[in-house]
Protein backbone atom coordinates (compact mmCIF):
# COMPACT_ATOMS: atom_id res chain seq x y z
CA UNK A 1 0.00 0.00 0.00
CA UNK A 2 1.35 3.36 -0.63
CA UNK A 3 1.94 5.62 2.10
CA UNK A 4 -0.26 8.13 0.47
CA UNK A 5 -3.25 5.76 0.59
CA UNK A 6 -6.50 7.37 2.92
CA UNK A 7 -7.18 5.32 5.64
CA UNK A 8 -10.80 3.40 5.47
CA UNK A 9 -9.61 0.90 2.82
CA UNK A 10 -7.06 -0.91 5.10
CA UNK A 11 -8.39 -0.27 8.41
CA UNK A 12 -11.42 -2.03 7.02
CA UNK A 13 -10.36 -4.51 4.63
CA UNK A 14 -7.19 -6.04 6.56
CA UNK A 15 -9.46 -8.65 8.35
CA UNK A 16 -9.56 -10.33 5.19
CA UNK A 17 -6.30 -9.39 3.74
CA UNK A 18 -4.25 -12.93 5.05
CA UNK A 19 -3.16 -13.37 0.93
CA UNK A 20 -4.49 -11.55 -2.23
CA UNK A 21 -6.80 -13.85 -2.86
CA UNK A 22 -8.94 -13.36 0.47
CA UNK A 23 -8.98 -9.69 -0.15
CA UNK A 24 -10.55 -10.15 -3.52
CA UNK A 25 -13.11 -12.10 -2.28
CA UNK A 26 -13.96 -9.56 0.31
CA UNK A 27 -13.85 -6.86 -2.12
CA UNK A 28 -16.55 -9.19 -4.27
CA UNK A 29 -18.67 -9.49 -1.65
CA UNK A 30 -18.23 -5.74 -1.19
CA UNK A 31 -19.45 -5.57 -4.47
CA UNK A 32 -22.42 -7.43 -4.50
CA UNK A 33 -23.41 -4.99 -1.42
CA UNK A 34 -23.70 -2.52 -4.01
CA UNK A 35 -27.03 -4.16 -5.70
CA UNK A 36 -29.65 -4.31 -1.94
CA UNK A 37 -28.32 -1.16 -1.67
CA UNK A 38 -29.18 0.37 -4.87
CA UNK A 39 -33.02 -1.27 -4.53
CA UNK A 40 -33.19 0.07 -1.08
CA UNK A 41 -32.80 3.51 -2.18
CA UNK A 42 -35.34 3.04 -4.99
CA UNK A 43 -37.69 1.39 -2.58
CA UNK A 44 -37.15 4.34 -0.26
CA UNK A 45 -38.19 7.13 -3.56
CA UNK A 46 -41.42 4.22 -4.14
CA UNK A 47 -40.23 3.52 -7.34
CA UNK A 48 -41.68 0.48 -8.64
CA UNK A 49 -40.64 -3.28 -7.25
CA UNK A 50 -40.55 -4.46 -11.07
CA UNK A 51 -37.48 -1.46 -11.79
CA UNK A 52 -35.94 -1.91 -8.37
CA UNK A 53 -35.42 -5.47 -10.11
CA UNK A 54 -34.08 -4.26 -12.95
CA UNK A 55 -31.98 -1.59 -11.65
CA UNK A 56 -30.19 -4.55 -9.00
CA UNK A 57 -29.95 -6.54 -12.99
CA UNK A 58 -28.27 -3.73 -14.27
CA UNK A 59 -25.82 -3.62 -11.38
CA UNK A 60 -24.82 -7.01 -11.31
CA UNK A 61 -24.27 -7.59 -14.74
CA UNK A 62 -22.23 -3.81 -15.48
CA UNK A 63 -18.86 -4.47 -16.40
CA UNK A 64 -17.06 -1.35 -14.77
CA UNK A 65 -18.78 -3.05 -11.30
CA UNK A 66 -17.73 -6.96 -12.03
CA UNK A 67 -14.73 -5.99 -13.05
CA UNK A 68 -13.50 -3.85 -10.01
CA UNK A 69 -15.11 -5.60 -7.33
CA UNK A 70 -13.36 -9.02 -8.35
CA UNK A 71 -10.22 -6.80 -8.45
CA UNK A 72 -8.69 -5.41 -4.63
CA UNK A 73 -8.75 -1.71 -6.00
CA UNK A 74 -10.26 0.85 -3.12
CA UNK A 75 -12.50 2.50 -5.57
CA UNK A 76 -15.80 -0.43 -5.28
CA UNK A 77 -15.62 0.14 -1.17
CA UNK A 78 -16.21 3.77 -1.47
CA UNK A 79 -18.70 3.26 -4.08
CA UNK A 80 -20.57 0.97 -1.17
CA UNK A 81 -20.06 3.34 1.27
CA UNK A 82 -21.00 6.38 -0.66
CA UNK A 83 -24.29 4.51 -1.84
CA UNK A 84 -25.49 4.55 2.10
CA UNK A 85 -24.82 8.17 2.12
CA UNK A 86 -27.09 8.57 -0.60
CA UNK A 87 -30.05 6.41 0.87
CA UNK A 88 -29.30 8.40 4.15
CA UNK A 89 -29.67 11.93 2.39
CA UNK A 90 -32.89 10.63 -0.07
CA UNK A 91 -34.74 9.88 3.53
CA UNK A 92 -33.94 12.77 4.98
CA UNK A 93 -31.05 11.39 7.36
CA UNK A 94 -28.79 14.35 6.65
CA UNK A 95 -26.15 14.29 9.73
CA UNK A 96 -25.66 10.62 9.13
CA UNK A 97 -25.11 11.46 5.46
CA UNK A 98 -22.47 13.97 6.30
CA UNK A 99 -20.67 11.11 8.66
CA UNK A 100 -21.41 8.25 5.79
CA UNK A 101 -19.51 10.69 3.39
CA UNK A 102 -16.83 11.64 5.45
CA UNK A 103 -16.19 7.80 5.64
CA UNK A 104 -16.27 7.54 1.95
CA UNK A 105 -14.09 10.52 1.02
CA UNK A 106 -11.79 9.25 4.01
CA UNK A 107 -12.04 5.46 1.73
CA UNK A 108 -11.61 7.57 -1.91
CA UNK A 109 -10.49 11.41 -2.20
CA UNK A 110 -12.34 11.85 -4.95
CA UNK A 111 -16.03 11.31 -3.52
CA UNK A 112 -15.07 14.99 -1.87
CA UNK A 113 -17.58 15.37 -5.42
CA UNK A 114 -20.37 13.77 -3.69
CA UNK A 115 -20.11 15.67 -0.70
CA UNK A 116 -19.81 18.85 -2.41
CA UNK A 117 -23.33 17.64 -4.66
CA UNK A 118 -24.83 17.22 -1.42
CA UNK A 119 -23.73 20.69 0.15
CA UNK A 120 -25.04 22.42 -2.92
CA UNK A 121 -28.17 20.68 -3.57
CA UNK A 122 -28.65 20.97 0.77
CA UNK A 123 -28.13 24.52 0.34
CA UNK A 124 -30.48 25.32 -3.15
CA UNK A 125 -33.57 23.20 -1.44
CA UNK A 126 -33.85 24.45 2.35
CA UNK A 127 -31.94 27.97 1.32
CA UNK A 128 -29.34 27.22 4.81
CA UNK A 129 -25.97 26.13 5.31
CA UNK A 130 -25.84 22.27 5.38
CA UNK A 131 -23.33 22.40 8.89
CA UNK A 132 -23.28 18.40 9.00
CA UNK A 133 -21.40 18.27 5.74
CA UNK A 134 -19.42 21.29 6.71
CA UNK A 135 -18.42 19.68 9.47
CA UNK A 136 -17.78 16.41 7.84
CA UNK A 137 -15.44 18.74 5.69
CA UNK A 138 -13.40 20.05 8.39
CA UNK A 139 -12.91 16.15 9.95
CA UNK A 140 -11.28 15.37 6.53
CA UNK A 141 -9.48 18.59 6.08
CA UNK A 142 -7.78 17.71 9.44
CA UNK A 143 -6.75 14.08 8.67
CA UNK A 144 -5.10 15.43 5.52
CA UNK A 145 -3.62 18.22 7.23
CA UNK A 146 -2.27 15.23 9.94
CA UNK A 147 -1.48 12.61 7.17
CA UNK A 148 0.29 14.92 5.04
CA UNK A 149 1.67 17.98 7.45
CA UNK A 150 2.74 15.84 10.90
CA UNK A 151 3.20 12.89 9.84
CA UNK A 152 4.70 13.76 6.43
CA UNK A 153 3.09 11.28 3.61
CA UNK A 154 3.80 12.09 -0.14
CA UNK A 155 1.39 14.53 -1.03
CA UNK A 156 3.04 14.80 -4.61
CA UNK A 157 2.06 11.00 -5.00
CA UNK A 158 -1.49 11.84 -3.94
CA UNK A 159 -1.53 14.93 -6.87
CA UNK A 160 0.95 13.66 -9.66
CA UNK A 161 0.77 9.56 -9.57
CA UNK A 162 -1.69 9.14 -12.38
CA UNK A 163 -1.91 7.48 -15.68
CA UNK A 164 -2.64 9.88 -18.71
CA UNK A 165 -5.50 8.82 -20.16
CA UNK A 166 -7.78 11.44 -21.49
CA UNK A 167 -11.77 10.99 -21.35
CA UNK A 168 -13.25 9.51 -24.38
CA UNK A 169 -17.05 9.19 -25.62
CA UNK A 170 -16.49 5.43 -24.74
CA UNK A 171 -15.44 5.87 -21.44
CA UNK A 172 -18.75 8.82 -20.71
CA UNK A 173 -20.74 5.79 -21.80
CA UNK A 174 -19.26 3.64 -19.23
CA UNK A 175 -19.49 5.96 -16.61
CA UNK A 176 -22.67 6.22 -17.21
CA UNK A 177 -23.39 2.66 -17.43
CA UNK A 178 -25.06 2.60 -20.72
CA UNK A 179 -25.31 4.95 -23.28
CA UNK A 180 -28.87 3.61 -23.32
CA UNK A 181 -29.70 5.39 -20.35
CA UNK A 182 -29.08 8.51 -20.92
CA UNK A 183 -32.58 9.68 -22.02
CA UNK A 184 -33.67 8.28 -18.41
CA UNK A 185 -30.87 9.20 -16.53
CA UNK A 186 -31.97 12.86 -17.65
CA UNK A 187 -35.29 12.44 -16.84
CA UNK A 188 -34.52 11.18 -13.58
CA UNK A 189 -32.28 14.29 -12.71
CA UNK A 190 -35.15 16.96 -12.63
CA UNK A 191 -37.09 16.01 -10.18
CA UNK A 192 -35.43 16.70 -6.84
CA UNK A 193 -35.09 13.87 -4.83
CA UNK A 194 -31.77 12.43 -6.47
CA UNK A 195 -30.90 16.16 -8.11
CA UNK A 196 -27.64 15.55 -5.77
CA UNK A 197 -27.03 12.28 -7.95
CA UNK A 198 -26.86 14.01 -10.84
CA UNK A 199 -25.09 16.89 -9.92
CA UNK A 200 -22.16 14.57 -8.55
CA UNK A 201 -22.27 12.18 -11.94
CA UNK A 202 -22.27 15.33 -14.44
CA UNK A 203 -19.56 17.34 -12.02
CA UNK A 204 -17.48 14.11 -12.21
CA UNK A 205 -17.39 13.39 -15.71
CA UNK A 206 -16.52 17.25 -16.01
CA UNK A 207 -13.78 16.81 -13.65
CA UNK A 208 -12.19 13.52 -15.38
CA UNK A 209 -12.34 15.85 -18.30
CA UNK A 210 -10.06 18.41 -17.50
CA UNK A 211 -7.94 16.05 -15.34
CA UNK A 212 -7.12 13.87 -18.02
CA UNK A 213 -7.08 10.70 -16.14
CA UNK A 214 -10.43 8.59 -17.23
CA UNK A 215 -9.53 5.55 -15.63
CA UNK A 216 -11.87 2.52 -15.52
CA UNK A 217 -11.64 2.25 -11.31
CA UNK A 218 -13.22 6.14 -11.18
CA UNK A 219 -16.87 4.71 -12.76
CA UNK A 220 -17.58 2.59 -10.21
CA UNK A 221 -19.73 5.24 -8.51
CA UNK A 222 -21.06 7.92 -11.45
CA UNK A 223 -22.10 4.06 -12.90
CA UNK A 224 -24.19 3.69 -9.98
CA UNK A 225 -25.73 6.47 -9.74
CA UNK A 226 -26.51 6.54 -13.20
CA UNK A 227 -28.53 3.32 -13.17
CA UNK A 228 -30.33 4.86 -9.75
CA UNK A 229 -30.73 8.33 -12.08
CA UNK A 230 -32.10 6.01 -15.34
CA UNK A 231 -34.69 3.54 -12.87
CA UNK A 232 -35.73 6.72 -11.33
CA UNK A 233 -36.32 8.56 -14.23
CA UNK A 234 -38.53 5.81 -15.86
CA UNK A 235 -40.50 5.36 -12.66
CA UNK A 236 -41.31 9.61 -12.82
CA UNK A 237 -41.70 9.01 -16.72
CA UNK A 238 -44.35 6.26 -16.21
CA UNK A 239 -46.21 8.10 -13.35
CA UNK A 240 -46.09 10.79 -15.97
CA UNK A 241 -47.56 9.18 -19.00
CA UNK A 242 -50.65 7.77 -16.19
CA UNK A 243 -51.47 11.80 -15.63
CA UNK A 244 -51.44 12.58 -18.98
CA UNK A 245 -53.10 9.70 -19.89
CA UNK A 246 -51.05 8.46 -22.79
CA UNK A 247 -51.67 5.15 -23.76
CA UNK A 248 -49.91 3.05 -21.17
CA UNK A 249 -48.23 0.19 -23.44
CA UNK A 250 -45.61 3.47 -25.40
CA UNK A 251 -43.88 4.53 -22.61
CA UNK A 252 -43.95 0.85 -21.07
CA UNK A 253 -42.51 -0.36 -24.56
CA UNK A 254 -40.06 2.40 -24.41
CA UNK A 255 -39.03 2.03 -20.90
CA UNK A 256 -38.36 -1.89 -21.54
CA UNK A 257 -36.81 -1.49 -24.89
CA UNK A 258 -33.74 0.81 -23.32
CA UNK A 259 -33.61 -1.38 -20.21
CA UNK A 260 -33.09 -4.40 -22.56
CA UNK A 261 -30.77 -2.85 -24.37
CA UNK A 262 -28.57 -1.81 -21.37
CA UNK A 263 -28.92 -5.00 -19.78
CA UNK A 264 -27.69 -7.20 -22.74
CA UNK A 265 -24.86 -4.88 -23.09
CA UNK A 266 -23.93 -5.31 -19.70
CA UNK A 267 -24.15 -8.87 -20.34
CA UNK A 268 -22.34 -9.34 -23.12
CA UNK A 269 -19.40 -6.99 -22.30
CA UNK A 270 -18.88 -9.11 -18.74
CA UNK A 271 -18.95 -12.48 -20.47
CA UNK A 272 -16.10 -11.04 -22.90
CA UNK A 273 -14.05 -9.51 -20.08
CA UNK A 274 -14.58 -12.65 -18.40
CA UNK A 275 -13.59 -15.13 -21.35
CA UNK A 276 -11.48 -13.06 -23.66
CA UNK A 277 -10.34 -9.53 -22.29
CA UNK A 278 -9.06 -11.07 -19.31
CA UNK A 279 -6.37 -13.60 -21.04
CA UNK A 280 -6.29 -16.85 -18.53
CA UNK A 281 -3.25 -18.20 -19.97
CA UNK A 282 -1.34 -15.80 -17.46
CA UNK A 283 -2.96 -17.94 -14.46
CA UNK A 284 -1.25 -20.90 -16.24
CA UNK A 285 2.01 -18.71 -16.28
CA UNK A 286 1.37 -17.92 -12.70
CA UNK A 287 0.89 -22.00 -11.33
CA UNK A 288 3.66 -23.08 -13.46
CA UNK A 289 6.09 -20.38 -11.03
CA UNK A 290 4.08 -21.28 -8.02
CA UNK A 291 5.36 -24.86 -8.85
CA UNK A 292 9.20 -23.57 -8.97
CA UNK A 293 10.01 -21.91 -6.09
CA UNK A 294 13.23 -21.15 -6.65
CA UNK A 295 11.62 -18.27 -9.70
CA UNK A 296 11.52 -15.38 -6.75
CA UNK A 297 12.35 -12.49 -9.03
CA UNK A 298 10.22 -11.87 -12.40
CA UNK A 299 10.38 -9.26 -15.00
CA UNK A 300 7.08 -8.43 -17.36
CA UNK A 301 7.42 -6.87 -20.56
CA UNK A 302 4.65 -5.10 -22.15
CA UNK A 303 2.09 -7.00 -19.22
CA UNK A 304 -1.11 -5.53 -17.97
CA UNK A 305 0.46 -3.37 -14.95
CA UNK A 306 -2.13 -4.97 -12.52
CA UNK A 307 -0.58 -8.68 -13.13
CA UNK A 308 2.34 -7.40 -10.98
CA UNK A 309 0.42 -7.86 -8.15
CA UNK A 310 -1.63 -10.34 -9.11
CA UNK A 311 -1.44 -12.98 -9.95
CA UNK A 312 2.30 -12.81 -11.00
CA UNK A 313 3.49 -11.36 -7.55
CA UNK A 314 1.98 -13.58 -5.48
CA UNK A 315 3.14 -16.11 -3.16
CA UNK A 316 5.97 -13.28 -1.98
CA UNK A 317 7.25 -13.11 -5.52
CA UNK A 318 9.15 -9.84 -6.58
CA UNK A 319 8.02 -8.24 -9.98
CA UNK A 320 9.76 -5.81 -12.00
CA UNK A 321 8.49 -3.73 -14.90
CA UNK A 322 11.03 -4.08 -17.85
CA UNK A 323 10.38 -1.76 -20.71
CA UNK A 324 13.52 -2.82 -22.65
CA UNK A 325 15.64 -5.58 -22.48
CA UNK A 326 19.05 -5.19 -20.93
CA UNK A 327 21.65 -6.53 -18.67
CA UNK A 328 19.90 -4.95 -16.07
CA UNK A 329 16.62 -7.03 -16.63
CA UNK A 330 15.50 -10.27 -14.43
CA UNK A 331 17.12 -13.36 -15.44
CA UNK A 332 13.50 -14.86 -16.01
CA UNK A 333 10.89 -12.32 -18.28
CA UNK A 334 7.68 -12.80 -18.69
CA UNK A 335 6.72 -11.54 -22.61
CA UNK A 336 2.96 -10.35 -22.50
CA UNK A 337 0.96 -10.12 -26.19
CA UNK A 338 2.89 -7.30 -27.93
CA UNK A 339 6.29 -7.30 -26.22
CA UNK A 340 9.51 -7.56 -28.27
CA UNK A 341 11.31 -10.06 -28.45
CA UNK A 342 15.13 -10.23 -27.45
CA UNK A 343 17.57 -10.44 -30.01
CA UNK A 344 19.58 -13.21 -28.64
CA UNK A 345 20.66 -14.70 -24.89
CA UNK A 346 17.05 -15.32 -24.33
CA UNK A 347 15.19 -19.31 -24.70
CA UNK A 348 12.06 -19.50 -23.52
CA UNK A 349 11.05 -22.23 -21.08
CA UNK A 350 7.41 -21.94 -20.80
CA UNK A 351 4.43 -21.16 -23.08
CA UNK A 352 0.78 -20.12 -22.53
CA UNK A 353 -1.16 -18.66 -25.55
CA UNK A 354 0.56 -15.42 -26.64
CA UNK A 355 2.16 -15.43 -23.33
CA UNK A 356 6.14 -16.24 -23.29
CA UNK A 357 8.20 -17.12 -20.14
CA UNK A 358 11.91 -16.62 -21.16
CA UNK A 359 14.82 -17.33 -19.30
CA UNK A 360 18.23 -15.70 -19.74
CA UNK A 361 20.82 -18.41 -21.28
CA UNK A 362 23.54 -19.42 -18.89
CA UNK A 363 21.64 -19.04 -15.67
Amino acid sequence: MSGSIFPVFPLLLHFGAASLTSLRVVNVIVGAMAIPLVMAILRSLRVRPVLQWVAGAIVACDLILVQFSSLAFLDMLGATIALVAIWAYVTGRYELAAAVTAVAVLEKEYYALLGLAFFVDYLIARRRIYWGMALAGIVVCGWVLLRYGLWHASFQYLLHSHAHAPLQLTGVAKALGSAFLIPLIVVGAIPGRLRPVAYFVAGFIGFQWLWGNAEGWYWCLPALGSILLAAYGADVLLDRARQLGWPRQAPVALVSVIFAASLALGIWQTREYVTTWHDHSVLSIAAYLDAHADLRSLGAAHCFWGYAYYPLGDNGRQVTIVRQWSVDSPNVVLACPGAARPASGWEPVFTRGDYSLLQRQGT
